[in-house]
């Protein structure tokens, strides 16, 4: 074990796979070279055990690479298929916003479409109620004419029905 404390290590993994970065905070001149003591160390170490090991050695450093691919491949479908999930609701959050303003207009276009039905309604009741007036001052003159020349045709009568006067009518007083 080293006799400096291990640094901490931040790890930071993205959905978005070209995001996907482990960082490492900046260390000290000092420790960096004391940590790259340690580590070649260990390395000589590994170097030694994996030639005395032979074949199981490379088996295991492939089988390790194999996992280390299979950890990638593994956090970059998971990311993809995080984003394909939140592209999918999105999605359906824009369908469906789409499909609500739709509604919204339609039901205003059939909101406009009756206040313009009734207004043509009223206009239609008024100039009924307008026709009817005419009608009835039509029939008013109408009547009048008649009464005028029933009153004339009366007239006329009267006045090409006297009679020569008489000894009575000179009688009477006020025909001089």
């Amino acid at each position: 074990m080293p006799p400096w404390p291990a640094p901490s290590r931040e790890i930071t993994v993205s959905t978005n796979p070209p995001a996907a970065i482990i960082t490492q905070p900046e260390q000290p001149e000092a420790l960096n070279n004391q940590q790259q003591l340690g580590t070649a160390a260990t390395d000589r170490e590994r170097r030694a055990s994996a030639a005395s090991s032979g074949h199981l050695s490379t088996l295991a450093s492939v089988s390790v690479a194999q996992n280390r691919a299979r950890t990638r491949q593994n956090v970059i479908s998971s990311a993809i298929d995080n984003v394909t999930t939140a592209n999918n609701s999105a999605f359906s959050a824009f369908l469906q916003q789409k499909q609500m303003q739709e509604d919204f207009e339609l039901r205003q276009r059939r909101i406009e479409w009756e206040e313009a039905r009734a207004r043509r309604e009223e206009e239609l009741f008024e100039l009924r109620r307008k026709e009817i007036r005419q009608e009835e001052q039509r029939n008013r003159l109408e009547e009048q004419r008649n009464m005028m020349f029933q009153l004339a045709m009366t007239g006329m009568m009267a006045y090409f029905g006297l009679k020569k006067d008489t000894d009575d009518d000179k009688k009477r007083p006020g025909n001089n």
